[in-house]
C-alpha cells in the first residue's frame, strides 16, 4: 500500500510539474566542435567537427525544455603508428533545469541520454580496417540564450561534457591467432602485434562539445 501511495504521489508530482510548460515547438540547428579522448589508448583524441538538428517540445522559456537532437560529425585522430578517421552519428534526448531567466536571456543545466554509432577508419603503419562501434552516451551541458525581442528566434550556445560507452561486440585479434576483448595499445605484446584485419574495441571515450546555433519556436 506504502508503494501504491509512493508512486501515486510522483504521478501527481509530475502531472503538475508538465502542466506548468507551454508546449510549443521549437526546431534549431547549431554548429558543434567535440574533442573524446579514447581513455583505453593513450594518446588518442578524436577532433570531431559537425551539425545538429534539434526538436524541443515548449517555449524558449518552459521550465523542462525536453528535446531531441540528430547529430553527425567527422573528423579524426593521431595514434602512435598513423591516422585514424571517424564518422560520427548519434541520437539523444535531454532534459532541462532553467537556471536564469531575466531580459530575454536563459540559462539552462541540461542532460540527457542517447546512442552513437561510429564507423572508424584505423590507418596505421602496419594495419588498414574499419571498425564500427556503437555507444551509449551520456551528455552533460550548459545552454545559454537569448530571444530575439518581438521575435520567435533565438540563439545560443552551450559548452558540456559527454561520456561514450561502446557497447559494440567487437574483438582485437592478434598476429598469433589470440582474440580478446580487451582494449589498449598492448592487448598483442609479445602476441606478434595486431592482425592486419583486427577489430579494434573502443571502450570508453570522455570530452568536451562546444556548440553554437539558432532556435525557430512555433
Amino acid at each position: 500500500m506504502r508503494g501504491f501511495t509512493t508512486i501515486k504521489l510522483l504521478s501527481v508530482a509530475f502531472a503538475s510539474l508538465v502542466s506548468t510548460q507551454s508546449f510549443a515547438l521549437g526546431l534549431g540547428g547549431q554548429l558543434l566542435y567535440s574533442n573524446p579522448e579514447v581513455r583505453d589508448y593513450d594518446d588518442l583524441n578524436f577532433d570531431l567537427a559537425g551539425v545538429s538538428g534539434t526538436l524541443q517540445l515548449g517555449e524558449f522559456d518552459s521550465l523542462l525544455a525536453p528535446a531531441v537532437h540528430a547529430q553527425f560529425a567527422t573528423g579524426d585522430g593521431d595514434t602512435p603508428n598513423g591516422k585514424t578517421d571517424i564518422n560520427y552519428f548519434e541520437v539523444t534526448g535531454t532534459g532541462g533545469v532553467l537556471l536564469y531567466d531575466h531580459n530575454n536571456v536563459v540559462v539552462r543545466g541540461v542532460a540527457g541520454i542517447g546512442i552513437g554509432i561510429a564507423d572508424i577508419d584505423v590507418k596505421a603503419t602496419t594495419i588498414t580496417n574499419n571498425t564500427d562501434a556503437s555507444f551509449v552516451v551520456f551528455p552533460v551541458s550548459v545552454e545559454a540564450s537569448y530571444l530575439v525581442p518581438n521575435t520567435n528566434l533565438s540563439f545560443f550556445a552551450n559548452a558540456g561534457y559527454k561520456l561514450y560507452l561502446d557497447v559494440a561486440d567487437e574483438r582485437i585479434r592478434c598476429a598469433d591467432g589470440t582474440v580478446s576483448s580487451d582494449t589498449g595499445y598492448t592487448v598483442c605484446d609479445g602476441k606478434g602485434g595486431f592482425a592486419a584485419d583486427s577489430e579494434f574495441p573502443v571502450g570508453k571515450m570522455q570530452g568536451v562539445q562546444l556548440g553554437f546555433g539558432v532556435k525557430l519556436f512555433y
